[in-house]
Order: C-alpha cells, then sequence, then structure tokens
C-alpha cells in the first residue's frame, strides 16, 4: 500500500508537464487523484488513465481556476465525486513579459487571478472538507522571480511573493486542523514553453543557452519529477511538522 493510500488529491493544472508528473506521483502512492485542464480534456484523461493504471480512480475536471465560478464548481464537482478532497496542489501559474510602462491593469489582474487568486478560490472550497476530517495538505507551487530585481514583470514578481504570504497565512490558520500548508518554488525546470498570452514564456528559443543553465550550480535543467517527489513528501505524514515554508527547488541557483 502506498503512503498516500486511501487519500484523495486535487491537482490543479495536471493535464501535462510538471502538474501531470506531481498527479502521476500522488496517484503511484496510492491517492485517488483529480486531473485538471484549463481547456484540453483530452490531455487530462490521457494522464488520468496513466494513473488508473497504478490501481487508483482518476477524475477529469475541465475548469479555469482563475475565474470564481469555474473554482467553486471544479472543487464541487471533486467533493461530490469522492465525498472528500485531503490534498490539494496549486499548480497553475503563468509569467507573461509586460513591461511595466506598458503594463495596463488587466494584465496586473490576470496575472493575480491566475497565480494568486486561484489558489485562494480552491484552498477555500476545498478547506472544509479537509477541517471536517482533521487532516489536509496544501501545496502550492510559486516562483523564484520574486527574489530579483531584472526579469519577467512586476505583475508577476508581485504575485509570487503573494503567493509564499497567502500560503504562510493558510499555514496559521489551518494548523489548528491538522492542514499543513507550503510552498514549492520550481526553477529551472526541463519543460516545454506553454503558448498562450498569460500562459507562456515568450522565450525566442528554449534550450539550455536560453534557460540559463550556466547559472546553475548543479549544471543542468531540474525534472519536473524532482518537484513532484518533493511534493509528495509534503503530502505524506512524515511532514505533518513542516507548514508555512518556501522550498526553493533550483538546483543551487538562488536561496533565499
Amino acid at each position: 500500500m502506498g503512503e498516500l493510500q486511501g487519500k484523495v488529491a486535487l491537482v490543479t493544472g495536471s493535464s501535462r508537464s510538471i502538474g501531470a508528473e506531481i498527479v502521476r506521483t500522488l496517484a503511484k502512492a496510492g491517492a485517488d487523484v483529480a486531473v485538471n485542464a484549463r481547456t484540453s480534456g483530452d490531455e487530462a484523461e490521457a494522464v488520468a488513465a496513466e494513473c488508473r493504471a497504478y490501481g487508483v480512480r482518476a477524475l477529469v475536471t475541465v475548469a479555469d481556476v482563475s475565474l470564481p465560478d469555474e473554482a467553486r464548481k471544479l472543487v464541487e464537482d471533486v467533493l461530490e465525486h469522492y465525498g472528500r478532497i485531503d490534498i490539494l496542489v496549486n499548480n497553475v501559474g503563468a509569467s507573461p513579459r509586460v513591461p511595466f510602462l506598458e503594463m495596463s491593469f488587466d494584465d496586473w489582474k490576470k496575472c493575480f487571478d491566475i497565480n494568486v487568486n486561484s489558489m485562494f478560490l480552491t484552498a477555500k472550497y476545498a478547506a472544509p472538507s479537509m477541517v471536517k476530517n482533521g487532516w489536509g495538505r496544501i501545496v502550492n507551487i510559486g516562483g523564484h522571480t520574486q527574489l530579483y530585481t531584472q526579469g519577467r514583470g512586476v505583475h508577476v514578481k508581485g504575485s509570487k511573493a503573494a503567493v509564499q504570504g497567502l500560503t504562510r497565512g493558510l499555514a496559521g490558520e489551518l494548523a489548528q486542523y491538522g492542514i499543513t500548508a507550503n510552498v514549492v518554488a520550481p526553477h529551472g525546470i526541463d519543460t516545454p514553453p506553454r503558448h498562450n498570452k498569460y500562459y507562456t514564456d515568450n522565450d525566442p528559443k528554449w534550450d539550455a543557452a536560453s534557460r540559463g543553465v550556466d547559472k546553475i550550480p548543479v549544471g543542468r535543467l531540474g525534472k519536473p519529477s524532482e518537484i513532484a517527489a518533493l511534493v509528495k513528501f509534503l503530502c505524506s505524514d512524515d511532514a505533518s511538522y513542516l507548514t508555512g515554508q518556501t522550498y526553493f527547488v533550483n538546483g543551487g541557483h538562488a536561496a533565499s
């Protein structure tokens, strides 16, 4: 039996890349899972099929969690299907490049809707189930850009910093119910680009040189499986004393 046997995990943005690896890893550990995609149900179903091969149940959900009504409906659907949510991994995020002097308020707000408000909404709707059961794990996937003055935009830096504040607040308020909340902040992970205004890196090329491998002390890009392994640990009983923390996974590129 896996260490997460009997648990139900909802992973947002889990139809591809890091999110898909996280949901597969949790399923392999025994958790029943909900695979979420913003638009592509086919991609989500393919990941769900892989999860079912581990002998667990896998629900496919299509919802844009940056939209309040869709975030609420997503959690309601998972609760209706499984009767509980024990683990919430908020993996949705965006890093659009928009210079501050060209940035509109809509650019700012959309970035916060994706990177922060989506996490607030899913946690708000999922937490009562965790409180009821006296056990829960919330893992928010953050970033590194808030550590630097250069790169990305002020809306990305502000929202990624807000993820840490939100998570620390959740950790403090929910600890009494046996719920932990932590941030996993990847950097330099070997993932494909995303082609969408708010879900893309907009890089002219996508190779090791353009991604700054020469600045990573371990000398390589990270693997999605390395992010997933940490998330799985934070969702386990072994991590019950770890809450309100941010774990930078970056091959030694930055420390805070």
